[in-house]
């Protein structure tokens, strides 16, 4: 790996072992958002010996993509909040079950339980959505995903939902959107990057479009003391 450059790409992870220099960078004309974590232990070389090259988690109705990230997100508000042990211990265990969820991924992904909502195509492809909700997605994948032709799957899911498949992803992204400017201090142009918006202006318009206010206005109103 030793002066080699690695390309990953979307829904893409990779585990270093320890004390291996390193640099990463996003491409000027495609950013993206990337998780990371620094850990170490007795175990670690279990799990950096399996990912050292990029592996892929494929988005399906089993993928769970969706709940990796919230227990991300729940594992750094934890120590964001506070470094006391009971805090610590917590994020640990919380981290024992998101390794896991990559080095045991058939497990993982076969204990899903289906909720209402994927008993039919159009749910399964609103899961789909929330699967990728910070990625930037044209009608033809969720057409893709389907095994529709784009005009079909339209008049389909227009049909059952009310709302064009764009529109309900752009809901999808702006509902998000609230749940990160109410629980998190992250600025307006960081959640827009991290929901696949390409310009921050764009998605205050779109926001505003949506909730009948901006995006700080929103915050204002509602951010957790």
């Amino acid at each position: 790996m030793y002066g080699k450059r690695q390309n990953l790409e979307a829904n893409q992870f990779i585990i270093l072992p320890r004390n291996i220099p390193h640099a990463y960078g996003a491409d000027e004309t495609s950013p993206w958002t990337i998780y990371w974590i620094h850990f170490r232990g007795s175990k670690a070389p279990l799990f950096s010996s399996r990912f050292d090259k990029p592996t892929t988690v494929s988005p399906s109705a089993q993928s769970r993509i969706e709940e990796r990230l919230d227990l991300f997100e729940e594992i750094f508000f934890t120590l964001n909040e506070s470094t006391s042990m009971d805090h610590m211990h917590y994020a640990n265990l919380c981290f024992a079950h998101f390794l896991g969820s990559f080095l045991f991924i058939d497990v993982y992904r076969n204990n899903f339980r289906p909720k209402e909502y994927s008993e039919n195509v159009m749910n399964r492809v609103v899961h789909f959505m929330n699967d990728n909700i910070e990625s930037n997605l044209k009608l033809a994948d969720f057409a893709n995903f389907c095994g529709y032709s784009e005009s079909y799957f339209y008049r389909k899911f227009v049909k059952e939902t009310g709302h064009s498949p764009m529109d309900y992803f752009t809901r999808l992204k702006i509902n998000k959107a609230c749940k990160l400017l109410i629980q998190t201090d992250m600025k307006v142009n960081q959640i827009a990057h991290k929901l696949g918006f390409k310009e921050s202006q764009y998605f205050s318009r779109t926001f505003s479009n949506v909730m009948g206010l901006s995006p700080l206005e929103f915050r204002r109103q509602n951010f957790r003391l």
